[in-house]
């Protein structure tokens, strides 16, 4: 939205002149009206909902992690002993400045939100006038706290432990109340703020989880818990699916728009977690059917729980884009149902039964949002599929139930039924836009939708569905990978009108990106629609990723297509076994001694993205030795983004069993796994001491370490943290020293010992720990980012209480 909003229009002349677009202005006949008619808004609000629109959104941000992970808890006491004590009672401008507050409605105090403007945020203050009288010194000393604040946010923000989201777009990963036990796929991931709520849930402990099944208040959002469905089946009729892990699963985080994708990308190294998997496909046509393997005729992939947030108009951001009520028209919503209407259909064939779908947009119209919902659930393909109440979900968060009755508007008409349509108007007012038939509507049950209006609770506008499968269909009627076919046929309508929106106003030029003429396809016009309506926006600055990401991943990728050992291989044959060149083969592309075979790349890769190679089994040996990783670590899970090796990366065993099932490469892998090594010379022996270790593996690798490991306390972390190299004798402890001593050259990890236990608790939490590298003469040089570094020293002093909170909570939890 904000790009949008800075597009000019018109030509701009040689020397920078041009016609920029107008100031906005808070109005819109055709919003107001249309808004009226439908009766949305209680009685007696109509006022306050305007108002509120017109009136800025507040500040909202979320402290990244879980209630299960010390760092997280360390990183809140933090904020709240060093800076919310000090923002309780400021005055600017003579007005006192409400300090941040935690969301009722979200539990832990881990969301919070900042009701003043951004200039007092900033410590700046309302501009003062030519010859007024200069701030009292409590003014002045209230931005300094303020500004201080301020930093603190964005200097974490740039780090990833604290992200800009919106209140009520937090509200959909809540609802599914992910476990670790669950497949899960976000099919409009960019730009990934709800992707990481996922992931953190996916991430947490099986304690927390029967903590949060058992209704404790930190674990889990009250009335979130009593939703939770039956442990769902892993078989669809006659065809298996991949069967499910207990102890862990995934993430697929997918865009239909390739540059969005890499916002995930950039997201993804902050969140270093190997579960996550980003992929790159119109969310329509997500692929699901896995080739034949191992004597299995066929495997389909099946979901736990998915997320829908899908493109939208996105009138529930009025506050934060302004410019929309100038751009705001009926055809906004035309252009967008039919692909959020496929979307939905899909996500809930991907479901399986037993599973958990959460629909959800940031816009208030009906035709986007209960008629998308009423319409598939009539559709046969999806199987037996019913709405969940969610009355009593996230208490203290205000909403309004789903609506029954709605009207479409075009070119200034009411319409009550799709007979009522003139022909000419028929290829954008679609029948699936109408309210179905009291015969048709009988047992969905739309009141147990939920539509957020910005005024109940000075947020923005969201509409949320929960949906659950009972059963899967008993014959498919489309194709499971085109369910577009079957919204063609439903609505009679031409295919070029279902993949494509529409131009949002007879009266206004639509962008370029969403004309008729579409260059770039299908995929590049949701993506503009997405951009439209996102919830979501980094605290930090994202200024220049795209260049920085793509530039990135492209250099390390390359690579054939065979696929894993024991699978068959596609037409195209390994040139690493015949020696032949592949059309998605990088030039000149030199494999490392170490790299045996390639395990995934999409076809005609040409290096957009991700391709994983496997490693040799004796390499692999040399690394479990050398960081005696415990035996039941799968080292297959060790793998290469490049057939030359120099970057090493660690997938979660799910992933890899995933990659494994797509023998036919439909996988467009845009990004997975964590940074685990990276060679130092490229010329040097493959060997464990010429890789350096990325501190994005450590908590990975952590559990299963056996060697390389050097216990320090508080006053020794602390040390390595601000000095960077340090020399053994310069810790004060001779049992570190001597710990050094006995390490071998090369990488190491340093694990803060709070408790001076000496080991690693077997199911306790997971210690801080830093990725180190000891030179041959037993200095220790830290392989932290300096960025990163300073975050980890705010939180150190925090740190023991937050580990003695914790286990105090998991005991209580286990007994």
């Amino acid at each position: 939205a904000a790009s949008m909003g800075k597009r000019r229009r018109g030509k701009g002349n040689a020397n920078g002149e041009g016609e920029f677009p107008p100031l906005p202005v808070l109005e819109s006949e055709q919003f107001e009206s249309f808004y009226a008619e439908q009766h949305l808004v209680p009685d007696g609000e109509w006022d306050s909902f305007l108002t509120s629109l017109r009136t800025p959104l507040p500040t909202s941000f979320r402290i990244n992690g879980g209630m299960h992970e010390p760092e997280t808890l360390a990183l809140r006491a933090y904020m709240e002993h060093q800076h919310l004590a000090k923002m309780q009672e400021l005055v600017v401008d003579g007005t006192r400045v409400s300090p941040p507050a935690p969301i009722g409605w979200l539990p832990g105090r881990l969301s919070w939100r900042v009701d003043v403007s951004r200039a007092i945020l900033r410590g700046k203050g309302t501009k003062r006038r030519e010859g007024a009288p200069e701030r009292p010194a409590e003014e002045v000393e209230a931005l300094r706290v303020l500004a201080d604040f301020h930093e603190f946010l964005v200097s974490e923000a740039e780090v990833g432990t604290i992200s800009r989201q919106e209140e009520v777009s937090m509200v959909p990963p809540v609802l599914l109340a992910v476990q670790p036990h669950h497949r899960v796929l976000d099919l409009c991931a960019a730009p990934g703020s709800k992707t990481q709520q996922l992931l953190e849930a996916v991430s947490a402990p099986l304690s927390s989880t029967a903590a949060a099944a058992n209704g404790a208040t930190d674990m889990a959002p009250a009335g979130v818990a009593a939703m939770q469905p039956a442990i769902p089946q892993h078989t669809v009729g006659d065809t298996p699916t991949l069967p499910a892990n207990t102890s862990a699963a995934f993430v697929i985080a997918n865009d239909c728009d390739y540059r969005r994708c890499h916002l995930l990308v950039h997201q993804a190294k902050r969140l270093k977690s190997a579960q996550l998997v980003v992929t790159n496909h119109d969310a329509k046509q997500l692929p699901s059917k896995m080739a034949a393997s191992d004597g299995v005729s066929g495997v389909r992939l099946r979901f736990e729980r998915i997320l829908c947030d899908v493109p939208c108009s996105g009138d529930g951001t009025l506050r934060k884009a302004p410019d929309l009520w100038r751009r705001w028209c009926d055809g906004l919503a035309f252009g967008v149902h039919r692909l959020q209407l496929s979307i939905l259909i899909r996500g809930l064939q991907l479901l399986t039964p037993g599973g958990r779908l959460v629909y959800s947009t940031c816009s208030m119209n009906p035709l986007e949002d209960e008629a998308v919902v009423a319409h598939a659930l009539l559709r046969k393909e999806v199987g037996t599929v019913r709405l969940v109440p969610t009355s009593e979900a996230l208490p203290g968060l205000r909403r309004l139930p789903g609506t029954k009755r709605w009207r479409v508007r075009a070119q200034g008409t009411w319409y009550e039924r799709h007979e009522e349509v003139p022909s000419e108007l028929r290829s954008k007012v679609v029948p699936t836009m109408f309210p179905p038939t009291d015969t048709k509507a009988q047992g969905i049950h739309l009141e147990h939708c939920m539509r957020v209006l910005p005024h109940m609770q000075d947020t923005g506008g969201f509409f949320i569905a929960l949906l659950e499968k009972v059963a899967d269909p008993t014959e498919q009627r489309v194709d499971e990978d085109d369910p577009v076919a079957g919204v063609e046929g439903a609505e009679n309508a031409d295919k070029a009108h279902v993949s494509r929106p529409q131009v949002p106003c007879q009266h206004e030029r639509a962008p370029k990106e969403m004309e008729d003429d579409d260059r770039d396809g299908p995929d590049e016009i949701e993506a503009v629609a997405h951009v439209m309506g996102g919830g979501e926006a980094s605290l930090g600055h994202a200024a220049g990723v795209d260049a920085a990401l793509e530039g990135e991943g492209a250099a390390e990728r390359g690579g054939a297509a065979e696929v894993a050992s024991g699978a068959s291989l596609p037409k195209e044959v390994d040139a690493k076994i015949t020696g032949q060149p592949l059309s998605n083969q990088p030039p000149h592309a030199e494999w490392g001694a170490h790299v045996m075979a390639t395990l995934h790349c999409a076809a005609n890769n040409r290096g957009k993205y991700d391709a994983l190679y496997t490693l040799q089994p004796a390499f692999l040996e040399k690394l479990k030795d050398f960081y005696g990783l415990s035996e039941t670590f799968d080292t297959e899970q060790i793998v290469t983004r490049a057939p030359t090796g120099k970057v090493i990366v660690i997938v979660a065993s799910p992933v890899l069993q995933l990659l494994r099932a797509d023998t036919s490469h439909k996988f467009r892998l845009v990004n997975t796994g964590v940074r685990m090594l990276e060679r130092i010379d490229a010329h040097s022996e493959p060997l464990p001491p010429n890789f350096r270790l990325a501190q994005e593996a450590v908590q990975c690798l952590l559990p299963h370490l056996r060697r390389q490991c050097l216990f320090a306390n508080e006053s020794e972390v602390r040390l390595l943290l601000m000095r960077r190299v340090v020399p053994p004798r310069d810790f004060v402890r001779p049992a570190l020293a001597q710990a050094i001593s006995e390490t071998q050259t090369g990488p190491a990890v340093m694990i803060f010992d709070a408790q001076g236990l000496g080991r690693i608790e077997r199911g306790a939490t997971l210690p801080l720990a830093f990725a180190v590298f000891r030179r041959s003469n037993g200095v220790l040089e830290l392989l932290v980012k300096k960025d990163e570094t300073a975050s980890l020293l705010r939180r150190l002093s925090f740190l023991p209480s937050a580990i003695a909170a914790d286990t105090s909570a998991l005991l209580s939890s286990c007994s």
